[in-house]
């Protein structure tokens, strides 16, 4: 059975301010950036890998705490470019909201 978003269990409260952070994995980005529409994610390619992305972090405001701006960075031929999309965490996993 494929796992299904541990986001919603993994998100916490950052003391002191109005932001909660995410946990989300390569595996769990690269599954929503692969799931996404190809005008939400022009940088996809064909198929993103796990193994193409690093430094995941992901933080949202407090008023909606299933709306994350992630950072990471993605393997590409340039070397290693920085991406900054929004993503939701719904009863389908993650989603790719916008760029």
């Amino acid at each position: 059975m494929k796992a299904i978003c541990a986001v919603a269990l993994l998100v916490a409260a950052t003391p002191g301010s109005a932001m909660v952070r995410a946990t989300v994995t390569p595996v769990e980005l690269a599954d929503a950036i692969n799931r996404a529409d190809g005008a939400l994610v022009p940088y996809r390619g064909s198929v993103l890998l796990a193994k193409d992305i690093k430094s995941v972090r992901c933080v949202g405001p407090d008023e909606e705490p299933t709306e994350f701006r992630c950072s990471w960075f993605q393997r590409s031929r340039r070397g290693w470019v920085k991406r900054r999309p929004w993503l939701a965490a719904d009863g389908k996993g993650l989603q790719v909201m916008d760029q």
